[in-house]
């Protein structure tokens, strides 16, 4: 139980509070990701080079703490075009990958 400055008590079952703060955040990671990486000069050179371009983002510290519903919210929320066909959302641990939360909308490329 937790007071507010109000001494309102209130209950927050910690998944649906983990998951209410990672989701803002894992768009902004996200979609900064996107840009940066949209804009870099030999992407945007190369772009034709190849069928299809993937964008890998790690976040280890929210990955796990987002269902499909979540996802979804990120994925809509998200703006990218051309040359992304896929985005990708993975979690490690060390060097191992424990989750990958695929974030791709509609764009075809």
């Amino acid at each position: 139980m937790a007071e507010n400055p109000d001494n309102v008590k209130y209950e927050v079952a910690s998944g649906f509070a983990e998951a209410v703060w990672a989701v803002p955040h894992l768009i902004d990671t996200v979609q900064s990701a996107i840009n940066k990486k949209t804009n870099k000069k030999l992407i945007r050179l190369r772009a034709d080079e190849y069928k299809e371009w993937w964008l890998v983002v790690t976040d280890p510290q929210y990955a796990l703490n987002i269902n499909s519903d979540d996802a979804q919210t990120i994925a809509d929320s998200i703006h990218y075009d051309q040359p992304w066909r896929r985005i990708l959302l993975v979690k490690t641990n060390g060097d191992k990958v424990s989750r990958v939360i695929e974030l791709t909308t509609d764009v075809q490329a």
